[in-house]
């Protein structure tokens, strides 16, 4: 169990080292591929995109109707301020 554990680290380390080599020096890994007569290509590290917002589950105020009047509560004075008009 701890051989596989152990094995796994090194695959991970090194694809690290192959990645960060890949960025740090893309022509000389361009010129590598091409001398070679492997068919294989490097792969391309691509960046993966932002993860979307969480929306929030709570509203940041809350509404009570009151004799038809709508009266606001917040939590904050700062949530005031970005409440649209």
């Amino acid at each position: 169990m701890e051989d596989k554990c152990k094995a796994k680290r090194r695959r991970r380390e090194r694809a690290l080292q192959l990645r960060a080599a890949i960025i740090a020096d893309p022509a000389s890994n361009k010129k590598a591929s091409e001398d070679d007569s492997c068919d294989e290509a490097l792969p391309i590290v691509r960046s993966k995109p932002p993860r979307p917002r969480k929306k929030n589950k709570e509203p940041l105020f809350e509404e009570d109707i009151i004799d038809g009047f709508a009266i606001l509560a917040f939590k904050a004075y700062d949530d005031v301020e970005f409440q649209p008009h």
